[in-house]
């Protein structure tokens, strides 16, 4: 599996969930206020409720996934360019069709399962290590959409751009930052 990511070592890799007000990344904490805004008084918002010129900027940043869940299947609608830049190129994919580690399925399962019994956003930090042995570290936020208003059918992931890089030469950590 490690020819399946760009810079990651998918072996190595763990995410921590934390609380909205844990939430130190200004981009999603900016998304979390957009979202809010548009389901109004609605439990989720619909994928129909997002205007990507509003959000031009987190663009590079999101994916928008369709989720089914029983069995609980998760297709990749769209990846941001900055993503897929750190990651590969997965629009367009399903969840389990795609060449990662157990590890990483594991735990993608798990955030989309809490976003799909919650049905509100999920926030979490993601430590891994990368093939040039660095860890890196980035914030991130799941938000639960809904086409009916009540199931969950899809979801919008945001990371932050702002990745703290550990373990390597200065030039390099700045290479994962422009990268990530």
């Amino acid at each position: 599996m490690r020819n399946a990511i760009t810079w990651v070592d998918e072996t190595d890799i763990t995410d921590r969930l934390i609380g909205q007000g844990e939430v130190t990344a200004l981009m999603i904490q900016r998304m979390a206020e957009y979202l809010a805004s548009k389901r109004g008084g609605r439990a989720m918002a619909s994928r129909a409720d997002i205007d990507p010129t509003e959000i031009r900027e987190f663009l590079p940043y999101v994916v928008l996934v369709d989720i089914e869940s029983e069995p609980l299947r998760v297709y990749y609608r769209l990846v941001g360019t900055r993503i897929a830049e750190f990651y590969g190129e997965f629009t367009g994919t399903w969840m389990h069709d795609r060449p990662i580690s157990d590890a990483y399925r594991q735990i993608a399962e798990n955030i989309y399962r809490t976003l799909i019994e919650s049905k509100a956003p999920v926030y979490g930090v993601t430590e891994m290590r990368t093939r040039t042995d660095a860890m890196v570290s980035y914030e991130w936020g799941y938000f639960p959409l809904s086409n009916d208003g009540v199931n969950v059918t899809g979801g919008l992931e945001i990371e932050s751009p702002d990745r703290r890089v550990v373990g390597v030469a200065p030039a390099l950590a700045d290479t994962f930052m422009r990268r990530g």
